[in-house]
């Protein structure tokens, strides 16, 4: 049996300049650390390439969730391959496409040619619009906002991506923003 081979150095440098995060080398896989509640391994898998997909800087758990319509909990472990994502969970094992996951703020904002790919992807599903749980997912992002700064950032996102989404898809948002925004707690000085 042949042992796996590490990422060379320049894959790991590529990452760390992408992410702006911290790099773990155990065996055979790169780890990038999570800042989500429920911690899934989330692994690039080591390649003979160097490839990175430039959308991997976009997946969560909560993403992954909340596109295959189950628990944060199940998901037991997300390996991410040059063109696709594998998620095994409890009951389920899928492929799933980067670029069917929705951009979050703890990556670089999207670029032109990350929106590109988007939009091919929805046309070859001839779908032309992001997918729906992406209002969800976003939904979900403003309630969970600590602070109002959180929250105008997601909003910032959201209004970026609003070409992607349906007319009631950015009210809905535009709705849950505003309800967010009253209940955020302002701090007192004393």
């Amino acid at each position: 049996m042949i042992a796996p081979s590490l990422p060379n150095r320049s894959a790991i440098d590529k990452l760390k300049a992408i992410f702006n995060l911290w790099v773990y080398l155990p065996e055979n896989q790169v780890h990038l650390p999570t800042r989500f509640r429920y911690m899934t391994m989330i692994t690039l898998e080591a390649t003979k390439s160097n490839y990175v997909n430039p959308l991997f800087r976009f997946v969560t758990e909560e993403a992954v969730a909340l596109l295959l319509k189950i628990p944060v909990q199940q998901i037991k472990h997300i390996r991410c391959w040059p063109h696709v994502i594998l998620v095994i969970s409890e009951h389920l094992v899928r492929f799933v496409s980067y670029a069917d996951l929705p951009p979050i703020l703890a990556a670089e904002p999207p670029t032109d040619k990350d929106i590109l790919t988007w939009r091919k992807r929805w046309r070859k599903l001839k779908t032309y619009k992001a997918p729906t749980f992406w209002q969800e997912f976003y939904t979900q992002k403003f309630r969970q906002s600590p602070d109002k700064g959180t929250l105008y950032a997601w909003e910032r996102l959201v209004t970026i991506l609003k070409f992607a989404m349906s007319y009631d898809s950015v009210q809905t948002l535009k709705n849950v923003f505003q309800e967010t925004l009253h209940f955020i707690a302002v701090p007192v000085d004393q």
